[in-house]
């Protein structure tokens, strides 16, 4: 009869204790879920600011290509062009130099571009010498 006793009373102090760790354990989950409920929330608001943001800038950029074309197409018709440029050495006007303020109407058709020709130079010995790291006074060959 006492063994039974104690053996109930074994069984019952471990039943409490796994209630203890289960209530435990959920409590510490449903810490953590807030937790990330409330990280998630403001990581949308920060999605949010930043779609506003870029909207902004792609309303700003569409209103500048935009004021671009206008002033091109203006500057076209106060100016036209003299001359045409020759077919031989026909010069092309980019972004980059539209926003140099190169246009196709300032362009000298007779200037050519400008370029490289031939093979590059060759890479000289002392460039293509291997360092030796591992030899002292390496350095003092780089100096």
């Amino acid at each position: 009869m006492q063994t039974t006793i104690h053996d109930l009373r074994t069984k019952l102090a471990h039943e409490r204790l796994a209630k203890d760790e289960a209530v435990e354990t959920a409590r510490r989950l449903t810490a953590e879920r807030q937790t990330i409920q409330q990280t998630l929330r403001t990581i949308e608001a920060e999605l949010v600011a930043e779609r506003l943001a870029r909207q902004s800038a792609e309303n700003a950029l569409s209103e500048a290509l935009e004021r671009r074309q206008k002033a091109i197409a203006a500057a076209a018709v106060q100016k036209p062009s003299a001359a045409p440029p020759s077919a031989k050495h026909e010069m092309t006007v980019g972004p980059q130099d539209i926003a140099a303020g190169v246009t196709p109407e300032n362009v000298d058709p007779a200037a050519k571009p400008a370029r490289r020709r031939g093979r590059p130079p060759k890479v000289s010995e002392q460039e293509a010498d291997v360092v030796e790291w591992w030899v002292p006074g390496w350095q003092e060959k780089f100096k």
